[in-house]
């Protein structure tokens, strides 16, 4: 089973980016692996394996809806993660590398994602 979600925030000051890069990447994936360890048995085996991308803009809301480059982006960025990974785009490195420190990063990859010309930098989170 797959299931899609694209997350959207309002806040676009540099410390709201590291406030939920933050929740993202270190209280997410432990929730995440205490409902699978929880639910294994009963799911006999299968696991939680979620898929996650991270990027900061501005986007167009559309009545509940949100569009705009950045959400196609976003999506993007999460389609090229593993299921347990969590990607960032190259601008939310830039602004969160300062304050967690850049251990917390794999190697840059450069990535082709659909829809949008040239090549992006995107990196792996460590999990912590």
């Amino acid at each position: 089973m797959q299931i899609s979600l694209v997350g959207i925030s309002h806040k676009t000051a540099p410390v709201a980016v590291r406030e939920h890069f933050a929740f993202v990447a270190e209280e997410l994936p432990q929730l995440l692996a205490r409902h699978d360890n929880a639910s294994r048995a009963a799911a006999k085996g299968e696991h939680v394996r979620v898929r996650i991308g991270l990027h900061a803009g501005e986007t167009i809301k559309d009545g509940d809806d949100f569009c705009g480059k950045n959400v196609i982006l976003v999506s993007r960025v999460a389609g090229k993660a593993a299921g347990g990974e969590i990607l960032v785009s190259s601008l939310v490195h830039r602004l969160v590398e300062s304050s967690v420190g850049a251990a917390l990063f794999g190697a840059p990859r450069e990535v082709g994602l659909k829809g949008l010309s040239g090549t992006h930098t995107v990196f792996a989170v460590a999990s912590t």
